[in-house]
């Protein structure tokens, strides 16, 4: 970031059963601070992990003129 702070941007797949049927679920997340730093090296894919955070939405229309819709989770905590 700008101010220096250090941020780990991911994507958190989320298992999903609907209707009886099993599906994954992708989700764009961020976390910053020291311990965004300290993670980046420790995470894998396939790696379970917990996390607490807030949901993120945003509308706005691209370069293009299309509207885009974006959801992003903003995490406080990760746990390994």
């Amino acid at each position: 970031m700008p101010s220096g702070l250090p941020v780990l941007e991911l994507i958190i797949a989320v298992k999903q059963s609907q209707f009886g049927k099993e599906s994954v679920g992708y989700f764009e997340a961020s976390l910053e601070g020291r311990e965004a730093e300290d993670l980046a090296s420790t995470l894998k894919v396939g790696v379970k992990i917990s996390v607490n955070g807030c949901l993120w939405m945003r509308q706005y229309r691209n370069r293009q003129g299309s509207q885009v819709k974006e959801t992003r989770l903003v995490l406080s905590d990760l746990k390994l």
